[in-house]
């Protein structure tokens, strides 16, 4: 053998040895090795969920994991998603886009199932830009996104079973069989959870428990309705009590696949995102455009980007930011001008550059028979709905609980009936002080004093209206797909 051979063979050598040393080459490894500095990124969403979480103050939510993880995280108190309904929402985590923005104004495909409504083929989405950037993406749940471009989610790993979500130990395998296979290599993994949602074929509405979780159940008589509906009827409580162990059964859930992310020391390179998709399933809250519509947990850990742990921060923000934030932490450019931004700023540490000080909330349409086109501002005290079709009754009063035929009782006082005649009959604007009245009660948009207030708004709102390319009036036809 020439000295030439000798040094190149002791060359040899020597990386095969590094790369066993730093787990390269070894398909087994969990090292971010390969990953050029580009985080893993896992984002979960629960279905319906709102703020009904212990570390958000809710004194009937059993979420220890949940809390534990908002020690871990920015905790941030004033987020947002752009519609209080799936499709709509989800197409605005994915895209970074406002749901008039992408036309997927209302319900998308969902398994066998087809609604009235898609994004336009032009707008990326998430997975596409990770999965044009070299990442692993794989999706457990529902996508319940719809659009024109067949290419619009491309992910390597694709369980969509919606219902099977619900056992959450069976998710947790699922996630850490997904980690293994691509270890090495820089990974998108999206949990889409069914819980909190209503069960479409249960008569109870929700599963008190499935495959023994949680362990324990609560009981109507463990719990109340919430604040925003304005009253406490028994009847309602027995769904409430499922909704509750359905949170349950979700926290438990995602605590597992921290888990299996801790156990492959995966979790301090990821960036770990937990949202809500939108408020609970309850009249005043889903589908409509209260706090208790939009108004979403959202925790956010990153340990490797020095992400801030156990803080809360009142700035607000939308669920718009999400994709910037993303693709600033792998690197990467927008195909266009994003309206929303990078929390990184937030995650860091620096207060003084909260991103806006009004966050704009929209509501087009659920299926299309629920055509209802409204749209909100939210500021840091006062919020402002304008409701377009004010001359007619909400369609959604079929898809709600019985709150409103309740509210109808001699004994229930005439501050929650007029709760309900709003909500079924809205005037054109609605003004609340979120100071003064944060679940919504007393309309100030007629009162004098308060002029100047609603004036100011109505020109925000409309200022980001024209900005937006929002186009819908009064009378414009429903843009359902299924009706062109």
């Amino acid at each position: 053998m020439t000295i030439r051979h000798r040094i190149l063979a002791i060359c040899c050598c020597a990386l095969l040895a590094l790369a066993v040393l730093t787990g390269c080459g070894d398909g087994n490894s969990h090292a971010n090795s390969n990953n050029a500095g580009r985080p893993n990124i896992v984002l979960i969403t629960a279905d319906d969920l709102g703020m009904h979480l212990s570390n958000y103050g809710d004194p009937y939510a059993r979420t220890p994991r949940l809390a534990a993880l908002a020690a871990e995280s920015v905790q941030f108190n004033r987020a947002y998603v752009t519609q209080a309904s799936c499709s709509p929402s989800r197409s605005s985590i994915f895209t970074g886009y406002y749901p008039h923005q992408t036309g997927q104004y209302g319900l998308g495909s969902m398994a066998n199932q087809r609604y009235g409504y898609r994004m336009r083929g032009e707008f990326r989405t998430l997975p596409q830009y990770l999965k044009a950037a070299g990442y692993r993406t794989g999706v457990i749940g529902k996508v319940h996104v719809a659009s024109a471009n067949p290419d619009a989610f491309p992910f390597d790993h694709e369980n969509t079973d919606t219902l099977r979500t619900l056992d959450v130990e069976r998710v947790a395998r699922e996630a850490g069989q997904f980690l293994d296979a691509n270890a090495g290599t820089p990974m998108f993994l999206m949990i889409n959870y069914f819980d909190p949602h209503r069960h479409p074929q249960l008569p109870t509405s929700f599963h008190d428990q499935y495959e023994g979780q949680p362990p324990t159940v609560q009981s109507p008589e463990d719990v109340h309705t919430f604040a925003f509906m304005g009253f406490d009827p028994p009847q309602i409580r027995a769904d409430v009590a499922g909704y509750y162990n359905s949170i349950a059964r979700l926290d438990t859930g995602v605590g597992l696949v921290i888990d299996e992310l801790k156990a492959r020391e995966l979790w301090d390179d990821t960036l770990f995102i937990f949202i809500s998709d939108h408020g609970a399933p309850f009249t005043r809250a889903k589908t409509g455009n209260y706090e208790a519509s939009v108004r979403v947990p959202l925790l956010v850990s990153w340990p490797a980007a020095n992400a801030r742990k156990g803080v809360q921060t009142p700035a607000l923000v939308s669920s718009i930011d999400l994709l910037p934030t993303v693709l600033a932490a792998a690197g990467l450019a927008s195909h266009g001008a994003l309206p929303g931004f990078d929390l990184a700023p937030l995650l860091r540490g620096d207060v003084n550059t909260l991103p806006r000080t009004h966050i704009f909330t929209q509501f087009t349409a659920h299926s299309n028979a629920h055509y209802y086109p409204r749209r909100a501002v939210h500021g840091e005290r006062f919020k402002l709905i304008h409701n377009l079709q004010h001359w007619r009754p909400n369609p959604l009063k079929q898809l709600a609980d019985d709150a409103y035929s309740l509210s109808r009782k001699p004994a229930v006082s005439a501050t929650t009936r007029a709760l309900y005649d709003t909500w079924l009959h809205p005037p054109e604007y609605e003004l609340y002080d979120l100071h003064n009245d944060p679940q919504e009660f007393v309309n100030l948009a007629d009162v004098p004093e308060h002029a100047a207030t609603r004036a100011a708004l109505v020109e925000v709102l409309n200022e980001w209206r024209a900005r937006s390319g929002d186009t819908a009036t009064a009378h414009t036809a429903n843009p359902s797909t299924t009706l062109r």
